[in-house]
């Protein structure tokens, strides 16, 4: 019987994202979402009626409202469409576990590469959206300084205005700088909420370790370090090659907002530091000797 591998490699990144990945809740159940091709999705919106008034008089079949169900699919267009393509091979007659070798390296991929870059994208975009709002990031977005500010309080706060705008209670998910957690065990001592570590939580399917509880807000850390690849071009570089370079534990020094102008080279500075062990150099330029 044939394998698909597609289908057996997509379960190896679904495990590895749901492991590795501190933003994987995120993603759309199973069947909420399907796939056209390239960036083109379509997300399904379901809705229904409210309550009516009730006839107990009635006694045939209609005492109850009829009510109505609604189920439309919106196309939708992604802002990104990335991808990978790797070529493997045996090296040696004793790699004979090809599968093997495959699910390595695909899970090697998902863990160390995409999910760093899913998450990073997700917090930023979601960040980006909220401050962008001239409506809400006055009260949704706050600026405090740790040490001087109650950082319990303050969090507390802006999930009640939260909780006020979307009319629930509960459902929301913190995700919180990692180096953040010492702020938060200090101030556990000092109030009145509840804040429990170390904790098992399960959510939109996918569990969690290691979670803060703050009353009933998981809260999920974050490392604020990230890995950057870059390219470095050559232009007098044989058929103008360059070279690829990536720089694992970057911590930025800040992470301002950029605005985008269509059409414009975009650029923004942002400061950051790391370790000269971690910058690796990806690939090189090829070296021609010249013949007179």
């Amino acid at each position: 019987m044939a394998k698909d591998h597609a289908k057996i490699y997509q379960g190896f990144i679904d495990e590895e994202l749901a492991s590795a990945s501190g933003t994987q809740w995120m993603a759309a159940g199973e069947g909420q979402v399907r796939f056209c091709g390239g960036k083109e999705v379509e997300v399904n919106d379901l809705s229904t009626t409210g309550l009516g008034d009730y006839d107990s008089s009635k006694t045939d079949g209609t005492a109850y409202p009829a009510g109505a169900v609604t189920s439309s699919w919106s196309a939708q267009t992604l802002s990104m469409d990335r991808g990978v393509k790797f070529a493997l091979d045996r090296t040696s007659p004793q790699d004979i576990g090809f599968d093997a070798s495959v699910e390595a390296v695909v899970r090697e991929f998902a863990r160390s590469q995409l999910a760093k870059e899913q998450d990073a994208y997700r917090i930023h975009k979601l960040y980006s959206l909220a401050a962008a709002d001239s409506t809400h990031k006055g009260t949704h977005v706050l600026d405090f300084e740790i040490g001087t500010d109650d950082i319990v309080d303050k969090l507390c706060g802006l999930i009640q205005t939260l909780e006020n705008d979307s009319e629930r209670s509960g459902g929301f998910v913190a995700m919180v700088a990692a180096d953040q957690k010492t702020a938060f065990l200090k101030a556990s001592a000092q109030t009145f909420n509840n804040i429990a570590f170390e904790q098992t939580v399960e959510i939109n399917g996918v569990s969690y370790e290691h979670v803060m509880m703050l009353n009933d807000l998981p809260c999920i850390f974050v490392p604020i370090r990230v890995t950057i690849t870059t390219a470095l071009k050559d232009p007098d570089s044989v058929n103008g090659e360059e070279e690829r370079y990536s720089v694992d534990n970057v911590a930025l020094e800040s992470l301002p907002l950029v605005n985008y102008a269509a059409g414009k080279v975009n650029e923004q500075t942002v400061p950051f530091r790391f370790l000269p062990g971690d910058l690796k150099q990806l690939s090189a330029i090829g070296v021609t000797e010249a013949l007179a």
